[in-house]
């Protein structure tokens, strides 16, 4: 494989319900969005299990990482802990499994 300079597209955040759904295909196996953005070459894709809530709680912490992640050139899955874990610090409804836990790392 030739070098290439890093891209926007090596590493995929799909923030949006359900993004992680696929649906097997008997010629073409798993098709959906995860399949189709690490197939044309993306190096990660991080996606959604479930419905996201439109909430402060996950709002906030989403933007702070995509800053995070792109200044600080952190490892990826180092990223989406910290997200986590900031989605977690968000008081009540951020300590429950279904603001944080929607969220995993494809590769």
């Amino acid at each position: 494989m030739p070098l290439r300079p890093p891209s926007m597209l090596d590493h995929i955040f799909l923030h949006g319900c359900q993004t992680a759904h696929s649906r097997l295909s008997f010629l073409s196996g798993l098709l959906g969005l995860v399949s189709a953005f690490l197939a044309a070459g993306s190096e990660s894709v991080i996606a959604s299990h479930w419905n996201v809530a439109v909430r402060d709680e996950i709002s906030s912490p989403v933007a702070a990482f995509y800053g995070s992640f792109l200044n600080s050139k952190q490892p990826v899955d180092d990223a989406l802990h910290r997200l986590r874990a900031n989605i977690r610090s968000q008081g009540a409804f951020g300590r429950h499994p279904y603001a944080w836990a929607s969220f995993s790392l494809y590769r």
